[in-house]
C-alpha cells in the first residue's frame, strides 16, 4: 500500500520583522490531489501541479471531499516549482505579507489554480492572530510512501 502525507511549516512575524512563532502541522491530501497524483503514474495522462497556497480563517477538520478552503481570505500566492528529494517533494515557502489575509488564520491550503477550488491539500490548525502589519510564510511538504 501507498501512503500519502503532507505537512506544512508555517512561520509568523509580527510587523517589527521578529518570529512570533513557529508551528509544523500535519494536512490531509483530499480527494483531487489523490486523483492528481495517479495521473502522474500513468503514462498516458498528464497531471497538473499545485503552485498556489491559500489561507483561511475555519478550522473545521480537513475531510477528503473538500475542494476549497472553508473560509479563504486574502490572495493566494504562487510558488516557484516544487523539489523533488526521493519520495519527497517540497513546495517552496509562500509569504502572505502585511494587509494579506488579516484576521485569526486556522487553515491553509495547496492549490492548482490562482482563484477557485482545485485544492490539492488542506491542514488546520491552533489560530494564529495576524494583524495588518504582521506576515506569515507558509512551506508545504508531500511525502509518498
Amino acid at each position: 500500500m501507498i501512503k500519502t502525507s503532507g505537512s506544512i511549516s508555517l512561520i509568523f512575524r509580527g510587523s517589527d520583522g521578529r518570529i512570533k512563532s513557529r508551528r509544523v502541522v500535519k494536512n490531509l491530501i483530499v480527494n483531487l490531489g489523490k486523483y492528481e497524483i495517479t495521473k502522474h503514474l500513468n503514462q498516458s495522462e498528464s497531471g497538473s501541479q499545485p503552485y498556489y497556497i491559500g489561507i483561511g480563517t475555519d478550522a473545521t477538520p480537513p475531510a477528503v471531499g473538500q475542494t476549497a478552503l472553508l473560509a479563504e481570505i486574502g490572495t493566494r500566492q504562487a510558488i516557484p516549482s516544487p523539489t523533488r528529494n526521493n519520495n519527497v517533494v517540497t513546495y517552496p515557502s509562500a509569504a502572505f505579507g502585511p494587509g494579506n489575509g488579516t484576521g485569526t488564520i486556522t487553515e491553509a491550503g495547496l492549490f492548482f489554480a490562482v482563484t477557485a477550488g482545485l485544492m490539492f491539500c488542506r491542514a488546520t490548525f491552533t489560530g494564529i492572530p495576524k494583524g495588518a502589519g504582521d506576515s506569515l510564510t507558509v512551506t508545504w511538504t508531500v511525502t509518498v510512501g
